[in-house]
């Protein structure tokens, strides 16, 4: 993650089944932050911000496990350790 967006590729492991409409190929995602999000940044130049760059790399991590969660059954699986 970024002050821009977010982004992951998941490269899923053979036993996961795809969900409907997707097949067992790499997961590739992006996403843009919304404008009032990127407002709200911790800069040098808004020092003042609400959110910090930790904030958007958490997010960032939990839009990844729900990119994966969208195509691929993950269903009791055990995705991080």
């Amino acid at each position: 993650a970024s002050g821009k967006g977010a982004g992951g590729i998941w490269f899923p492991a053979p036993q996961l089944n795809p969900r409907q409409g997707y097949s067992q190929k790499p997961v590739v995602w992006r996403f843009e932050w919304p404008q009032h999000i990127i407002d709200k940044l911790v800069t040098s130049e808004n020092p003042s911000g609400t959110i910090s760059n930790s904030d958007l790399e958490l997010a960032g991590g939990l839009i990844h496990l729900e990119a994966l969660a969208q195509t691929f059954d993950v269903r009791e699986r055990t995705l991080l350790s």
